[in-house]
């Protein structure tokens, strides 16, 4: 694998046991991600995107192939190491939006970034976030109360 590459993934398969049936999601899945890169994984429901968001971040465990992220690989990684990694290397844009019922968009910002070992103060935090954000309508309104562009559009980016 090529060490400048943020993320490496090789032969990765995914198989599922619904019941008795073995249902593939990944199979044989190569890729690479260099530093600064951006890319769109799209694909029809059901095709694997999730599954490969998922084993990529150190939440679930592939079936077989190898996956390095910042150059660790994350089968040799504890759960408390792909914990700090998530927090620390990977990001992600959650599709349920992460929005704490209770809490306006203005609260959640800063509760979230406090989940991190070395961030800033939670009122700075929520600066920053409010800054980086492209619409700071419905900023101190509950989720259940904000359209779906509004909610995709909250804090539920990581790290900060």
């Amino acid at each position: 694998m090529n060490s400048g590459d943020i993320i490496q993934v090789r032969d990765l398969r995914k198989i599922y046991l619904v019941g008795k049936v073995q249902v593939p999601a990944l199979r044989g899945v190569d890729l690479d991600v260099k530093p600064g890169e951006f890319l769109s994984i799209v694909g029809p429901s059901g095709s694997g995107k999730s599954t490969l968001f998922h084993i990529i971040g150190g939440l679930t465990p592939p079936t077989s192939g190898e996956v390095r992220v910042a150059g660790q690989d994350l089968a040799a990684m504890t759960d408390a190491g792909r914990t700090r990694m998530r927090k620390r290397t990977v990001g992600f844009v959650f599709q349920k939006f992460n929005l704490l019922p209770n809490l306006t968009r203005a609260t959640t910002s800063p509760w979230r970034a406090t989940s991190r070992a070395t961030t800033p103060s939670p009122r700075r935090a929520s600066r920053r976030f409010c800054a980086c954000s492209e619409s700071t309508a419905g900023w101190t309104t509950s989720p259940s109360a904000l359209s779906g562009g509004e909610r995709s559009a909250s804090p539920s980016l990581a790290p900060w």
